[in-house]
């Protein structure tokens, strides 16, 4: 209980001192609605960002970046940032319903406010009543959300954790909600809904350059869900474009303490395991699919093909000298999941069994020097 109060406190801290030149900030929440067949189709984001630097676009909206030079005192001092926020309606892919520069103001009182002069972007504010919830409200020209998320102290999924990596090359410290509940009301072009179901918190203070990824997080009607996470060097270091190498180029990678776990419905059973892949499968369909099998050391594995249906992009771009800028590319594919075949604890699992899976696959290239 205590170690998860401490980390539901650090929502509301963003370690200024450690910031260097290639430092981002990032609050976001992915969230899965529940609806007839499971936790998709639709799907949504929201989320306040910011970076160090002189000239940063984020989204093809500019802004001044963090000083550097920020100190720990200096905590609550607001600085340039991005609200950012799309939506899939089971329809079509609302992106950039919030994508406004703002003023991002981190308070001693456990809120994180991120607002223009007319009003436009997000705030992240501690709930009254719950031990572990928050209320967010973001708003763009194009729509707005306001929800609440909670989670419960029954497992280390339902509540938040820490995580501090660090390498020679530099670090991240992580705050991640594996598991939370939501429901709020979310309005786009396509109208309003009052929506609930299940989702993911995470900030991160990402004190290295941005390289490579893939991220896989996958909800399924009994309320399992799979994660993955492979950092990875290749060629897609130099890719800048939204253009795929050949397929045996595609996949020639080199993966870097990848991880991944399952989590069992509602009994928060977790494997954890010690291999994974994500190959990508390159054909004429509008988006490329992505073979997924993780193994553990007892035997326990999980297969699957994610097959995209819709696509978000966020582009991470940084000028350098002159006309010269460093640009990095988040990809989202959201998902549904076919081919599922996998055991744990000598229990078979398939979509018989556990029901339709939904995700996002974030597929990430280039470097954010």
């Amino acid at each position: 209980m205590k170690e998860s109060n401490n980390a539901y406190d650090k929502i509301w801290y963003w370690y200024p001192q450690e910031l260097t030149r290639f430092s981002s900030i990032w609050w976001f929440f992915l969230l899965f609605p529940r609806q007839n067949e499971g936790y998709g189709p639709k799907q949504m984001m929201f989320s306040l960002v910011s970076r160090v630097g002189n000239h940063i676009r984020i989204n093809k909206v500019s802004h001044s970046g963090v000083e550097r030079s920020r100190r720990a005192e200096t905590l609550a001092e607001p600085f340039p940032g991005i609200s950012l926020g799309w939506y899939y309606d089971g329809d079509s892919m609302h992106q950039g319903i919030i994508k406004h520069p703002v003023m991002i103001q981190v308070t001693p009182y456990k809120a994180i406010y991120g607002w223009d002069v007319d009003g436009y972007g997000g705030e992240i504010v501690a709930s009254e009543g719950r031990s572990f919830a928050t209320t967010a409200f973001f708003r763009g020209e194009r729509g707005e959300a306001h929800f609440e998320v909670w989670g419960e102290t029954i497992s280390e999924m339902t509540s938040p954790a820490l995580f501090d990596r660090q390498s020679i090359f530099g670090g991240a410290n992580v705050l991640a909600w594996r598991h939370l509940s939501f429901e709020g009301e979310f309005s786009s072009p396509a109208g309003t809904e009052k929506l609930e179901g299940a989702g993911y918190f995470q900030r991160i203070c990402l004190n290295i350059m941005p390289f490579p990824w893939k991220w896989i997080l996958a909800r399924f009607a009994d309320g399992s869900f799979f994660s993955c996470y492979i950092p990875y060097l290749g060629p897609h270091l130099l890719r800048r474009g939204d253009w795929f190498f050949p397929e045996w180029v595609e996949n020639l990678t080199l993966s870097l303490q990848e991880s991944a776990y399952f989590c069992k419905g509602m009994s928060w059973r977790t494997v954890n395991f010690s291999k994974v892949s994500v190959n990508s499968i390159l054909s004429n369909a509008a988006y490329p699919h992505f073979l997924v099998s993780a193994t553990a050391e007892n035997g326990d594995f999980l297969r699957f093909r994610a097959v995209p249906y819709t696509h978000a992009q966020v582009l991470l771009e940084r000028q350098l000298f002159g006309p010269l800028s460093s640009t990095y590319n988040y990809n989202e594919y959201l998902f549904n999941i076919n081919e599922l075949v996998g055991s744990i604890d000598g229990k078979p699992i398939s979509s018989s069994l556990i029901g339709p899976g939904f995700g996002n696959c974030e597929y990430t290239w280039g470097l954010g020097v």
